[in-house]
């Protein structure tokens, strides 16, 4: 049964904890061995030493209270440490002497008893331990986020200053006080037509000009005043903003900005 439990807890997991160093619960898998092992260690106290070395158990049934046996299992350990196999392989290692017994050697130790309530508290901890990292990692991209809409990095010159400033203020004169949505619709197609090229200087002075405000303002404050017989020209509208604001949030200050 030790030869089971230790390839069930120890060396099957073995690649796994090498690859998630975060993971401190060992999950079995449903199958019989799994079901065994669970079985034997709710009615039965083990002890047992491992060598991470080799991947070898050097176990002893004994009492914690006997030293003749407790003696025992100390020389079953000096004499697997000293033995050739162990030694070629700590050479291989490159390990030292006095670290070898520091860092190959695991203890186990288990006592009888309801395992399911056990199982329970390390899902719980290992839940604990994924919103820690999942709220560290949701603070940094915040840091990351702040940073870049505070300092938004240098002045870009767009090639296509004038034309957009121009098509702005038709914008803005083209919504208020209606919106003339023949007139809109040419102005965002235009404006799709730049920003499809993806220049960082055009994204840029996008977003010091007031198009993002007034596209959102014509499409979310004037959709419950809008005629039913202008719906499908507001229709198409919105589909024009939407791929505008696609474009936009291309670039990282943009996104920044629209948060």
């Amino acid at each position: 049964m030790v030869n089971l439990i230790v390839k069930k807890l120890l060396i099957d997991q073995m690649q796994h904890i090498r690859v998630n160093e975060s993971q401190n619960t060992i999950l079995f898998d449903g199958d019989k061995d799994s079901q065994a092992v669970l079985k034997y260690l709710e009615v039965n106290e083990l002890n047992f030493k491992y060598c991470r070395l080799c991947e070898v158990a050097i176990y002893s049934e004994y009492s914690a209270s006997s030293d003749t046996e407790s003696a025992k299992a100390t020389s079953a350990i000096t004499e697997h440490f000293m033995s050739k196999s162990h030694v070629r392989k700590r050479e291989s290692f490159s390990i030292k002497e006095n670290e070898d017994l520091a860092f190959s050697l695991l203890l186990f130790s288990s006592q009888p008893g309801e395992i399911e309530f056990e199982l329970k508290k390390e899902n719980e901890k290992a839940l604990k331990r994924k919103v820690k990292k999942l709220k560290y990692s949701m603070q940094t991209l915040a840091v990351s986020h702040e940073n870049a809409s505070t300092y938004p990095g240098k002045e870009l010159k767009s090639p296509n200053k004038n034309r957009l400033q121009i098509r702005c203020i038709e914008l803005q004169k083209s919504v208020f006080p209606d919106i003339k949505f023949d007139t809109v619709d040419s102005i965002l197609n235009d404006v799709l037509k730049v920003l499809e090229k993806r220049g960082h200087g055009d994204l840029h002075l996008m977003r010091k000009l007031k198009f993002v405000p007034t596209m959102v303002d014509m499409i979310c404050k004037r959709i419950t005043t809008c005629p039913k017989g202008k719906l499908g020209a507001l229709a198409k509208v919105i589909n024009l903003v939407i791929k505008i604001l696609t474009k936009f949030c291309s670039l990282r200050e943009n996104r920044n900005y629209m948060i």
